[in-house]
């Protein structure tokens, strides 16, 4: 059975494992960036390699990310949706270099007015 706990970044990503660890958990889910911001973030080589490391070193099994809370894949709003899908698709590349199994993501509402 895997245990997990969304987990604090803060001062890189690296940082999430020993963090997931000392509370006990084997799987973990992280923001790969501020959540509430659009402003994408290019994660380092040197950086994915420290959140492999300490990956391996925690012994974690499972680990997620949780995208934007901006994102909004369902809206009729061209621009929040190209917007979106941007962001929805720098999330999963983040997600894929750090070698992440899985993305949370919420699709969003239709803000047309329609279901």
């Amino acid at each position: 059975m895997l245990l997990g706990a969304h987990v604090s970044t803060a001062g890189g990503v690296r940082n999430a494992p020993p963090r997931a660890r000392q509370i006990g958990a084997s799987a973990a889910q992280i923001f790969t960036k501020q959540p509430n911001r659009w402003a994408e973030v290019v994660i380092g080589d040197a950086e994915v390699e420290a959140f492999r490391a300490a990956v391996d070193e925690h012994e974690l099994r499972y680990l997620c990310a949780h995208d934007s809370y901006l994102i909004n894949l369902a809206t009729a709003d061209p621009i929040l949706r190209d917007r979106s899908f941007a962001s929805f698709r720098s999330e999963l590349a983040r997600a894929n270099r750090l070698q992440l199994q899985a993305v949370v993501t919420h699709p969003g509402n239709a803000t047309d007015g329609n279901p």
